[in-house]
This record gives structure tokens, sequence and C-alpha cells, in this order.
């Protein structure tokens, strides 16, 4: 006799926040995998915000009154400091959203360095 897949019994399914208490559980581990993305990323975001920082200023100082080369330093600074922005609202909206979905160790700092 041909069964349906939808025939198949699949047993007690469960949503991604229902047991991140337990270390071993996917949800939990996928919780600790985001977390340890966002803050590789953010890391990652404020060493480029510094070095556009320092490379943006350097080229201020030795612009000379070029007002082209000036121009374009100030360019790279405020480049910098929106992508510095974005990325910390950008952390904000993860945590109102991990409140939101239940998930309260999407952004703790404990569960990266327990990874």
């Amino acid at each position: 006799m041909n069964r349906l897949l939808a025939d198949v019994p699949l047993g007690r399914l469960e949503t991604l926040g229902t047991d991140l208490n337990n270390p071993g559980s996917a949800g939990a581990t996928l919780a600790r995998i985001v977390s340890a993305v966002i803050g590789l990323l953010t890391v990652i975001a404020v060493v480029y915000f510094m070095i556009n920082l320092i490379t943006g200023a350097t080229m201020i100082i030795t612009a000379g009154g070029d007002k082209g080369k000036y121009s374009e330093a100030r360019q790279k600074i405020t480049y910098g400091f929106i992508g510095l922005v974005v990325t910390i609202a950008a952390i904000f909206i993860l945590g109102l959203l991990a409140i939101l979905l239940d998930i309260p160790t999407l952004l703790d700092i404990s569960q990266i360095m327990n990874f």
C-alpha cells in the first residue's frame, strides 16, 4: 500500500526556543553559534572603524591644503563612523529580537566564552 509523506508520524516537534536551557540541545547550540558570530563581527567592525579613523586622520594631516584629499579623508572617516553606528544599532535590534523570541542567551558574552 502506498503511503504519503504526510502520513508518516514524526513524533513530537518542538520550537527553537523551548529547550534553550539544555546546553546539548540544537537550539542552545544554534544560539551559541549565532552569539559567537555576532561577537566576532562586532570586533571586526570596531577594528575596521579604528583603521578608517587612523588612516583618515593621517590623510587629513598629509593633505597639505588640497581640498580633494581633505574631502576624501573626511568621507573615509564618515563612512567608518556610519558603519560603527549601523553595527551598534544591529546589536540593539538583535537584543530586542532575542527578548521577543525568548532566546535569552543570544547576546550573552559568557556563552561565547564557553563555546
